[in-house]
Formats: structure tokens, sequence, C-alpha cells
């Protein structure tokens, strides 16, 4: 075999062909994919397979005392962790810190700190505001004036 170009069917990068079957790259996203890809086939056309994790799946949460413990203990640990961008339900938490800011007094009306009363660091100019996880790539255009308190 040559040296065959091929495209990623996840990430959809160019990369060289290793097999003249590949259709994924190396990284790891992108093998997860493919065996993720390669679990739903296997779950559809192959009947032992699917009885097999029917059975695996059974045996699990009745190891985890059925399927209200199990998301019970779900609920309860995701309050119990800080939140790290997942979808875990905070608001108690978040209603902790809400009354603890309550209490705290006003540093002033800058957000920085640093910042010297009445000194704006904010240039006035166009900007594009993008989703910072990348979960969609639209961005909005937008333009920021600065207003004098004069």
């Amino acid at each position: 075999m040559g040296r065959q170009l091929f495209r990623c069917r996840h990430c959809k990068k160019v990369g060289t062909k290793r097999t003249e079957e590949q259709r994924y790259c190396r990284r790891h996203d992108c093998q997860k994919a493919r065996k993720n890809a390669w679990r739903r086939e296997k779950y559809q056309v192959d009947p032992d397979y699917r009885a097999n994790q029917r059975a695996s799946t059974k045996t699990w949460l009745a190891s985890q005392g059925g399927s209200g413990a199990y998301h019970r203990g779900y609920r309860s640990r995701c309050k119990q962790r800080p939140r790290e961008g997942g979808h875990h339900d905070d608001r108690a938490r978040d209603d902790d810190l809400t009354a603890e800011r309550a209490q705290e007094p006003m540093a002033g009306a800058s957000a920085n700190s640093d910042a010297k009363p009445g000194e704006s660091h904010v240039i006035s100019g166009r900007y594009a505001l993008v989703a910072y996880d990348g979960a969609n790539s639209d961005a909005i255009l937008v333009e920021l004036f600065v207003i004098s308190k004069g």
C-alpha cells in the first residue's frame, strides 16, 4: 500500500492511512467515536451481543441497589463536588455562595480590585463574542463604546 490520504470520519482532519480500511485517525476522541460507532452497529445487528449487554446492565444495576438507588447516589455525589462545567444541579451550593456574598461589604464598583477608581481599560471597538466551550461555532458581533462620566 502506497501513501494514501483519508479524512477522519470524526474530526474531519486529513491523515495518512496505516491500513486499507482505516476510517478514523489515532486521536483519542476519534478512537472513542470509532468504538462507540462499532458498539451501536453491533447492538443493532447481533442479537447475542444485545442480550449480553442487557444482562450485563441488569446485573450491574442490581449490584447498585437498583436504578432509583443509583440515581439518588449520583445526585448526592454531584451536590458534594464542585462544579466542573458539567450538568450537575448546584442550585443549593449556588444559593449558599450568594448568601455568603451578600454578607461581604462591597469593595467598590469595579470588578477588578487592582483598577484605580475612574480608570477604564475598555477600548472602544468591535468584538466577536464566541462560546468559550466550543459547543457552538456561531459568533455574535458586538460593538463597545466607552461613555465618559462627563
